[in-house]
């Protein structure tokens, strides 16, 4: 990318550049070890001084032009987040530069981001002159292979180099961890003209960076990343930075604290204010907001996540070849005292829940007299042939808080966790949670239209959760009642994106379709109340949309269309292939979950039911209950215990 290049010519490149940058993302989050593994990250940064930048010197000095020169994967990886600090990479660049060729005393390393294939190209002409001039030293690193996340000794000192950068790249690869997660796996950062609308904003964010020198801005993702792009052409950002700010921009990413009070909360309030000032639109934009970070000791138990998936499936098809399975309610009201084992993590699914009860914390310090309600249920999938085989079990939290002054509004959590069961054992489960559903902002998300390609794609009136399975965000449900309100019949609607690469480009409506007995034929009864169902839905899905990708949940399952049945009424949940089993399940559980929170309700008192006829009467359908719906059993046990039925207007959960 030339320095020289005009604003607009420099906007064309950075579009396509973006999707680059994203690659590579995707190529290091198959190799943990590039995170947080001190001794992979020392021996990486070792052979970029030591090794890669001394080749590129020589390669200069002799005609070849290092641009078409690329590093193996761990070197990449190091310069690149070192490029992250223009202040600090610009000096340590030139020293390194000069140390081999001593009269070049203010030279910046130049670097490119590359296509696959052109970085394919360039790897093998640099693994010939490295082989030639570094013979000793193997050009793909021995540790990538077997370097777990993290060392199993913090005091391990294999690679005893010790480097003359300034920046602490070591630490700066852990922070970016995170970021692969908000841009790296959503759809939309694929699409030019969501990408192009973030360069735009970028360029803006640069004019408002000049006008407050001395702020800390805080960019939202679809701006980093453009940031972190250009960044990656260091002769044209500081050209280009210099010539529009009047110095070389910095960027600091070491502020991660987002918590009320933090540094980077206030000054991500203060940039909202300045950016509205100055150009008098909204600066957060769908798509492009944070979904909260996932913590190191979340990441490190990712593998006995999928070790117990792998278990359950294995299991399952040593009990029969049965592919359903029904979900059923226990009377279980708390905890088995087991579950602690797990507590002590900080789980990303549980982050929304987290956050409620710390406002309800403060509001009540406040004086903000706050009413607490909580629901806490337990469900068990029954295998449909009767095997006495280990199996899945829920635990559902509902937290709602209800702030009696001034608006009289509830505001509410939904958390549920999926565990493998293993009744052989004393615990009586295994580890961790294997999947979860759990709230997400609107915002977090944006629907993809060839048209508009900001539209939110979410409607106040729908309720969104995030499905994750296997240590990973899977999915995006998106629910909503819909049909006539004013003696008619009500419905569900649900509509599922998929995340992840090679994933869904865009919503997939979940489509209502008739309950049946088995894969076959045949038809659950439907009860009748007053010429309406009252019956709650059947409803399936793809999740091989996607098409087959190494390493992915999601796979073309032998060309199915419908991939997943999951029946509110019966509890049955169906699938074609046991490998999706655990993601079937989770997608179900979202149903209900909606189902639960999306029907419409009246007034009632406590012991009589406080539905319309809109729908079913959750006491009746186990998977309703277990999903935190109202119980016979205890009907004190409601979260939502106010309408939700105006006229013919479906108002949302909470408003009266």
């Amino acid at each position: 990318m030339r320095p020289e290049l005009s604003e607009s010519e420099l906007h064309s490149r950075l579009v396509g550049r973006v999707q680059f940058l994203l690659n590579m993302l995707c190529e290091v989050e198959k190799y943990p070890a590039l995170y947080t593994n001190h001794k992979t990250l020392r021996n990486a940064l070792r052979r970029y001084e030591c090794v890669w930048v001394p080749l590129l010197a020589r390669a200069g000095a002799s005609g070849v032009h290092y641009a078409s020169l690329a590093p193996p994967l761990d070197v990449q990886w190091v310069w690149m987040v070192h490029l992250l600090c223009p202040r600090k990479y610009i000096p340590d660049s030139i020293k390194m530069w000069a140390s081999v060729l001593p009269d070049e005393t203010d030279h910046v390393i130049d670097h490119q981001l590359l296509s696959t294939k052109q970085r394919k190209r360039a790897m093998k002409r640099a693994r010939q002159l490295w082989g030639s001039q570094f013979p000793d030293e193997p050009f793909d690193s021995p540790y990538l292979n077997e370097g777990m996340l993290c060392d199993e000794d913090e005091d391990v000192r294999d690679v005893s180099y010790r480097s003359e950068i300034t920046y602490d790249v070591i630490a700066a690869c852990e922070r970016q961890m995170m970021f692969h997660r908000h841009v790296a796996i959503l759809p939309q950062y694929r699409h030019d003209r969501f990408i192009s609308d973030a360069v735009d904003r970028y360029f803006m964010f640069l004019e408002l960076k000049h006008k407050h020198r001395k702020t800390v801005l805080v960019p939202t993702f679809d701006t980093d990343i453009v940031w972190h792009t250009h960044m990656m052409h260091p002769i044209s950002y500081i050209s280009h930075t210099t010539r529009v700010c009047g110095q070389v921009v910095p960027h600091d990413d070491t502020i991660t604290d987002r918590e009320d009070g933090a540094d980077l909360h206030d000054s991500w309030h203060e940039t909202l204010h300045l950016w509205y000032d100055h150009f008098r639109s909204p600066f957060p934009r769908a798509g492009a907001m944070s979904r909260g970070n996932v913590s190191l000791k979340e990441r490190l138990v990712k593998g006995e996540i999928r070790d117990a998936m792998k278990l359950f499936e294995s299991e399952m098809v040593e009990g029969g070849e049965m592919r359903e399975l029904y979900i059923t309610e226990t009377t279980l009201k708390r905890s088995p005292d087991n579950m602690k084992q797990w507590r002590d993590i900080k789980w990303m699914h549980a982050a929304g829940y987290e956050t409620f009860a710390l406002q309800a914390v403060r509001r009540d310090i406040f004086g903000g007299d706050v009413g607490e309600r909580r629901v806490e249920r337990f469900t068990r999938l029954e295998p449909s042939c009767g095997h006495d085989i280990d199996t899945l079990c829920t635990r559902m939290v509902y937290q709602a808080w209800k702030r009696m002054q001034p608006s009289g509004n509830v505001q509410y959590s939904t958390l549920l966790e999926v565990f493998k069961e293993d009744r052989q054992s004393s615990d009586g489960i295994i580890a961790y949670p294997i999947a979860a559903v759990h709230d997400v902002a609107t915002n977090s998300i944006c629907g993809q239209d060839r048209r508009r390609m900001d539209e939110l794609g979410c409607t106040e009136e729908e309720k969104v959760v995030m499905i994750r399975v296997g240590g990973e965000d899977f999915a995006v449900m998106a629910g909503r009642w819909g049909g006539r309100f004013n003696g008619g019949d009500g419905d569900l609607i649900l509509r599922i994106w998929l995340l992840a690469e090679n994933g869904g480009r865009r919503w997939q409506r979940v489509r209502r379709v008739k309950a049946e007995c088995d894969a076959d034929a045949g038809c659950f009864s439907r009860k009748q109340e007053g010429g309406r169902t009252n019956v709650p839905g059947c409803y399936a899905l793809s999740i091989g949309a996607g098409g087959q990708r190494k390493g992915s949940l999601r796979r073309r399952m032998m060309g199915c269309r419908e991939n997943v049945w999951f029946d509110l009424g019966s509890g049955r949940v169906w699938c074609s292939k046991w490998d999706d089993m655990v993601a079937a399940y989770a997608i179900a559980c979202a149903g209900g979950v909606m189902y639960v929170c999306m029907q419409p309700r009246c007034e009632a008192k406590i012991g009589e039911s406080y539905y319309t006829g809109v729908g079913a009467r959750q006491s009746e359908f186990g998977m309703l209950r277990g999903m935190g719906g109202e119980s016979d059993w205890d009907g004190t046990e409601r979260v939502f215990g106010v309408g939700h039925v105006l006229g013919s207007r479906h108002l949302p959960l909470g408003e009266v």
